[in-house]
């Protein structure tokens, strides 16, 4: 579900297959959230551009804030720290906010998982401000608020929230991409 529900810096581009559907091409990344991305000659700095035009799912603009404050929120979240090493991500002294709009990661080497590591679940890009409301001492990263409400800018919108079923509508603000073509979508648990 977040992966309608929040937007990453890159995702991978979706071509057809044979059947007429359509699949994640892992050799080949797209912009997703940043419009562009700038890799130094050294490949030791990453440098994302916003869209500036990118709305949280409340009206809120999308900043590098809440760009960097994500991505340390992933770096202490557990699961995700492991998944976020992978492309060299481990501390939040390697996360800086340029301007509203430009975020950069600095990197102790080059590492070709870099870029790819932003494409997964755990990178999500959370409103910051919204998830700090719902944070508390023993949960500083909103991760229980998070289970069962949304601060994202995705695609889609949460509708309805209930333990077996979650209904989604298509977010007609989102541009971080092509417009989905269906409307609502709902997740059912099915019961074995």
């Amino acid at each position: 579900v977040s992966l309608h529900l929040y937007d990453r810096l890159v995702t991978y581009a979706a071509v057809a297959r044979p059947d007429g559907t359509r699949q994640y091409d892992p050799a080949e990344l797209r912009p997703e959230l940043a419009e562009r991305g700038e890799i130094s000659p050294d490949s030791k700095t990453i440098t994302f551009h916003l869209r500036p035009n990118a709305k949280f799912h409340d009206g809120s603009p999308v900043t590098a804030e809440d760009v960097r404050w994500s991505i340390e929120r992933a770096l202490n979240v557990k699961g995700a720290a492991g998944v976020m090493a992978v492309g060299a991500l481990k501390s939040a002294d390697q996360l800086k906010v340029i301007d509203s709009n430009t975020f950069q990661v600095s990197l102790p080497a080059p590492n070709r998982f870099a870029i790819p590591v932003f494409t997964i679940p755990f990178a999500a890009i959370i409103n910051s401000k919204l998830a700090k409301q719902n944070a508390t001492a023993q949960d500083p990263w909103a991760n229980e608020w998070l289970k069962r409400n949304a601060a994202g800018g995705g695609a889609y919108k949460i509708e309805a929230f209930r333990n077996d079923q979650v209904l989604l509508s298509r977010n007609e603000d989102w541009v971080c991409g092509p417009k989905p073509a269906m409307q609502q979508v709902i997740f059912q648990t099915v019961p074995e």
